[in-house]
């Protein structure tokens, strides 16, 4: 018995070695069949489907094991180099993130309109950023479009999967015992949004609509004074819980920012001066009448309650 117990730590190595060369990540190219729907439409959206988990739903999954995603998808509008699929693991509220064991993002190249994918996940990677992701797991696929270093969206989705991984860490539990509830983390997200969207909207109506300049810019500089304890607490809030998020990388905090200032500044780029116009109006009135944005004062109210414990 004692031979048995002195080569079972071997035995396991050799196991999950074989478990890890028996699954290999490979995309299979498939025939862009046309589908019909209603009134015999084509397809005109991406789809993500036919998705198989082995080990099943429900199993146990444990450090040394491999998920193995097998699944279909065809992408309307493709184009070449531009479409990749995601195992987007939940990090937070209205957060996810994939992992893999050199910390790239885990994503798999889509070469073809069309194909069957298998997706090969150990556990290990989650395990080693147990800290980061949310206990129980749940793994989203998502097809995004758009350059792998740049801004991409999302074109096609699998539902949540929930995995029953077991032997969590302690530490992550306790961390995760320990983070705001779901209300708190969302109050603070809208609060800050608003904030970044209002400013994005002042600087593109002072570009688009310069006869607007005189009124908006007093308004909204008065707003912004009398608001300004709330914005840099907010702010900080936010650059705060990003920090700890990203394990204390500042630089990742700072740039998920930047971004989504950015991002919010593009979108309304987009606009029309007529669409814009009543926005650039809301501004002036919301200044004028003392700012009684009642959202935006429930989450302040949210917030404030929780730091005050």
């Amino acid at each position: 018995m004692k031979k048995i117990q002195r080569f079972l730590p071997l035995v396991w190595l050799l196991l999950f070695a074989d478990v890890q060369a028996a699954c290999e990540t490979r995309v299979e190219p498939l025939a862009f069949a046309e589908s019909k729907g209603v009134a015999g439409s084509v397809l005109r959206q991406s789809e993500l489907h036919s998705v198989v988990l082995d080990p099943p739903a429900g199993a146990e999954l444990r450090e040394n094991s491999v998920l193995a995603i097998d699944f279909e998808y065809r992408i309307a509008d493709f184009v070449p180099g531009m479409f990749r699929v995601s195992p987007l693991f939940k990090t937070g509220l209205n957060r996810a993130k994939s992992f893999d064991s050199e910390g790239r993002d885990a994503e798999v190249e889509l070469e073809s309109a069309a194909g069957r994918v298998r997706l090969c996940l150990p556990m290990k990677n989650l395990y080693d950023h147990a800290l980061e992701v949310v206990w129980p797991l749940e793994l989203e696929l998502t097809i995004l479009n758009g350059e792998r270093h740049g801004s991409s969206r999302s074109v096609a989705s699998s539902a949540q999967l929930k995995l029953n991984a077991v032997n969590v860490p302690a530490a992550a539990l306790e961390r995760q015992a320990k983070a705001p509830p779901p209300e708190v983390e969302a109050a603070l997200d809208a609060a800050f949004l608003n904030y970044t969207v209002r400013a994005a909207i002042y600087k593109e109506c002072l570009q688009r609509l310069p006869a607007m300049q005189p009124t908006l810019t007093p308004a909204y500089r008065g707003w912004e004074s009398r608001n300004r304890a709330d914005i840099d607490w907010v702010s900080g809030l936010k650059f705060e819980t990003l920090k700890e998020q990203e394990m204390g990388n500042t630089g990742a905090a700072m740039q998920y920012i930047d971004q989504l200032a950015e991002i919010m500044q593009k979108s309304y780029e987009g606009w029309t001066a007529e669409q814009l116009r009543p926005q650039c109006a809301d501004i002036i009135e919301q200044a004028r009448d003392g700012d009684q944005d009642k959202a935006l004062a429930r989450n302040l109210a949210v917030l404030r309650k929780w730091h005050h414990k």
